[in-house]
């Protein structure tokens, strides 16, 4: 009985022994169960990780890249925070800025100078007969009609006459139906005449100045119904012409 005893209790103690050793087995089956499955569940995120942290140059290139095409943050902030009608005034002044400015020449300050007249008046007296060109005018004195190739102006007898340009005396001489005449010549081909002059006080080859006197007025003799006046003629490369228009105000 006492062998039997004593083999009952190692059977025993044996059997708790491999129930001990069954439980640790279980535990331990249970936990690398529990690993694997943590390791299944957590392998995808540490993935992605892995492929954003090689992805990122690429991405940060991109983003530098958008940044250099679009325009300022500050420019595109205020271009949407804005107003329709600042947005258009913005539009606006980038177009102008854009497009190149002329100069506007600046407005002279004051009132404007008259342009400077092309003829000296030989005489200070009135029109008294004006120039016809090709149109013929009667002349009282010849009692005839004929063109007249200049214009009278009315001149006290002794009243100076002047040189309408500055240029050289061409000519002094004496005609029976003009009296007295003084031709000058100035450049661009223009000459002068004065006619009905007394005193006269140039002569042929001098240089005269515009407005220098060159002696005083008479009578021309094929004017005498006009009583004392200038007799002045003026001329270019294509004939007579109206010396009025140039006469300074």
């Amino acid at each position: 009985m006492k062998q039997t005893s004593k083999k009952t209790d190692k059977w025993l103690t044996l059997r708790n022994f491999i129930g001990t050793q069954r439980l640790l087995v279980t535990a331990g089956c249970l936990l690398l169960a529990l690993g694997i499955g943590a390791m299944i569940l957590f392998a995808p995120a540490k993935d992605d990780k892995t492929v954003q942290k090689q992805q990122s140059p690429t991405l940060e290139q991109a983003k530098d890249e958008l940044q250099q095409a679009l325009p300022e943050r500050s420019e595109l902030h205020s271009t949407v925070t804005a107003e329709p009608e600042q947005v258009e005034d913005l539009a606006q002044a980038q177009t102008q800025a854009q497009t190149p400015q002329t100069e506007t020449p600046a407005k002279p300050q004051g009132s404007a100078k008259q342009p400077t007249a092309a003829l000296t008046r030989p005489a200070d007296g009135e029109i008294i007969t004006a120039f016809s060109g090709e149109q013929m005018v009667y002349n009282k004195t010849l009692h005839a009609w004929t063109t007249h190739n200049g214009i009278d102006i009315a001149a006290q007898t002794g009243a100076p006459v002047r040189a309408a340009l500055a240029g050289e005396v061409a000519d002094v001489y004496t005609d029976p139906t003009m009296g007295q005449v003084v031709l000058l010549t100035h450049s661009g081909d223009k000459t002068t005449l004065y006619a009905g002059i007394n005193d006269v006080c140039v002569q042929a080859g001098d240089k005269i100045n515009a407005g220098q006197q060159l002696g005083k007025a008479g009578t021309p003799p094929f004017e005498q119904a006009l009583g004392s006046h200038l007799h002045f003629e003026y001329r270019t490369a294509a004939g007579y012409a109206d010396p009025v228009p140039l006469f300074g105000k």
